[in-house]
């Protein structure tokens, strides 16, 4: 586990917005046929190591994805805003309480720039912890 973290780690994305640092994932190209550890707990991990410094942890597979945050997020509004500017996506919040989100996986970079930009918005007007 320790190794596949610290592997993960150093493909972490660093995205700056006025909410703070978010950092994102694609485990579509990090992880393989064979997932261990399994992408929740991955994800999980990542986001405990980074939370003192990152506002949120997004990771990107093929057609899913999951946010993590200490925000109080509402998945499904989050979803809802993103869908506005990627609604061939057809995203779907399938698991709001840990932060997960199908889509087309065809329309996954699009799907990804607009939950990106919906948590940055969600984030940037939720009030401070």
């Amino acid at each position: 586990m320790e190794a596949e973290t610290e592997t993960a780690e150093a493909n972490l994305d660093r995205r700056e917005t006025d909410a703070g640092t978010v950092l994102v994932l694609d485990t579509e190209a990090y992880t393989h046929r064979y997932e261990f550890p399994p992408e929740p707990l991955l994800l999980e991990e990542l986001y405990r190591r980074h939370r003192e410094d990152a506002v949120a942890l997004v990771g990107v597979a093929t057609d899913e994805a999951y946010i993590r945050s200490d925000a109080d997020l509402d998945v499904r509004a989050l979803v809802e805003t993103a869908s506005e500017t990627a609604a061939a996506a057809a995203l779907d919040s399938r698991g709001a309480r840990d932060g997960r989100v199908e889509f087309l996986a065809g329309e996954r970079e699009a799907a990804r720039e607009a939950l990106i930009d919906a948590l940055t918005r969600e984030l940037s007007s939720a009030p401070a912890a």
